[in-house]
């Protein structure tokens, strides 16, 4: 009897002093193993983001190197309402510029062009060239009216914008 109980709380301690602090050990090892395989997969995916940034910055960059030196919006869309035959229908253009309070390397350049009077086809057209030029223009605001139900002109307000050098 008594070396039963001499080999159970030997049996018992052995358990406590070796075998259960192996366990736990064990069980933290792999827990830390999980987050460092976690904390890897994000590391990979943010990688992947910022490739993918990096790229997106280099093509805007060659865009905007490409693009004629002299350039100016106003006179962009200008030019593309005489290709489209709407330089007429201009009631007016607004041009404005703003810096970019986080980079002052750049300007916002923009135009608010008012149409009167132009057709769904003419509009499109314009819209088409704006929206596909290798200028880095894009539409920021659209608002279309008509006078009357049924009516085939349309009344455009426009508001162009793209991104300059800033000059200053």
């Amino acid at each position: 009897m008594v070396t039963l109980m001499f080999l159970v709380i030997i049996t018992v301690g052995y358990l406590q002093l070796f075998y259960n602090p192996q366990i736990d050990k064990k069980k933290r090892l792999d827990h830390t193993i999980q987050t460092k395989v976690s904390t890897l997969s994000d590391m990979m995916l943010l990688k992947s983001e910022y490739l993918t940034l990096i790229q997106r910055s280099e093509r805007l960059k060659n865009y905007y190197n490409s693009r004629p030196k002299n350039f100016t919006l106003f006179s962009f869309l200008e030019r593309l309402a005489g290709e489209t035959r709407i330089k007429n229908n201009i009631a007016h253009m607004k041009p404005s510029t703003k810096s970019d309070q986080n980079e002052s390397r750049y300007r916002i350049s923009q135009v608010e062009l008012k149409l009167e009077n132009v057709t769904l086809p003419q509009l499109t057209s314009y819209l088409y060239k704006i929206e596909t030029s290798d200028n880095m223009v894009s539409i920021n605001k659209m608002s279309i009216s008509k006078k009357r139900p049924g009516a085939l002109y349309i009344n455009v307000l426009l508001q162009v914008v793209t991104w300059e050098l800033n000059t200053r």
